[in-house]
């Protein structure tokens, strides 16, 4: 409920503020570097939860407002999240489909800002698993369907066309939990993770 609560605040706010904006579409794709936080040692002593790589790609929306250096950035990205079970001796892919919004916010540079501008984001990330876990595979672990995640990150926009972006993505809500009746004590973790990607837009 609470992510969906964010989610629609968040399009509202979005439909409202892009209504005179000017927009630009484009792609993205780039690497995902994906740990768990789990909120119990039994998780901890189950998982290889750090560092486990992956990849995302898609599509960018971005919209300057008619506030100097403001803007918003929406996506609609693939991206592929994995977490290793010791316990089952192979990792948990788990694929979503996934809707960043940032606040975007470029800085002027005298002389080469029209060609280099540095930029910051901030905002929430929506994410909508789509593959289906095998439950004979992985008895006991429960992949909540809809997370929500909020992103911080820095890049530069070179002609105003590329944009090189890293960014940190920490959970809000549960993305796995364990089953304590299986693992005898219930973990529930939440994901984390960095991203880098490199967008063309038209």
């Amino acid at each position: 409920m609470k992510t969906k609560i964010i989610l629609l605040a968040t399009l509202m706010v979005v439909a409202v503020t892009t209504a005179t904006a000017q927009i630009k579409v484009g792609v993205k794709a780039g690497v995902l570097v994906n740990s768990l936080h789990l909120n119990s040692q039994i998780g901890h002593d189950l998982t290889s939860s750090d560092n486990r790589a992956g990849f995302t790609a898609g599509i960018i929306l971005d919209a300057r407002l008619p506030v100097v250096g403001l803007g918003i950035e929406g996506n609609a990205l693939y991206a592929r999240r994995s977490t290793r079970i010791d316990e089952y001796s192979s990792s948990l892919s788990r694929d979503y489909i996934t809707f960043p919004i940032n606040l975007k916010y470029r800085i002027a540079l005298p002389v080469v800002g029209k060609w280099v501008a540095p930029f910051v984001t901030t905002g929430p990330e929506f994410s909508f698993q789509i593959n289906k876990k095998d439950e004979s595979k992985w008895p006991g672990i429960d992949t909540n369907t809809m997370t929500c995640t909020w992103n911080v990150g820095l890049g530069v926009e070179i002609m105003s066309h590329v944009q090189v972006h890293a960014s940190y993505g920490l959970g809000l809500t549960r993305s796995i939990k364990l089953d304590k009746n299986i693992f005898s004590d219930e973990a529930r973790g939440k994901d984390r993770y960095w991203s880098i990607t490199a967008a063309y837009l038209f």
